[in-house]
């Protein structure tokens, strides 16, 4: 993969609905969601918008999946998908 190129990967528990990729970016998957009244909806794939929280204002993602709803920093997204240390792979550096 070289410097320019983006690998998308899945996050784990939200198989079908989110990817993170190797630039620190996240995206929703299309998916198709049938509700209880009968109506079925497409969902597009998008790219989610990146959120800050707290003191220091730590990039986040919020996550949503059976009607729960999670946010997530963009450094433990980074640990789960890829699976390791932020500083030894960091597109941030």
């Amino acid at each position: 993969m070289s410097a320019n190129e983006e690998e998308w990967v899945t996050i784990p528990g939200y198989e079908g609905y989110y990817e993170f990729s190797s630039k620190g970016r996240c995206r929703a998957l299309r998916r198709t969601i049938k509700h209880p009244n009968g109506v079925t909806r497409i969902m597009p794939q998008k790219m989610l918008k990146r959120g800050r929280a707290g003191r220091y204002k730590t990039p986040l993602y919020r996550l949503c999946k059976g009607g729960v709803s999670r946010c997530v920093y963009v450094t433990t997204l980074w640990r789960l998908t890829f699976g390791a240390p932020l500083e030894e792979v960091s597109p941030w550096k």
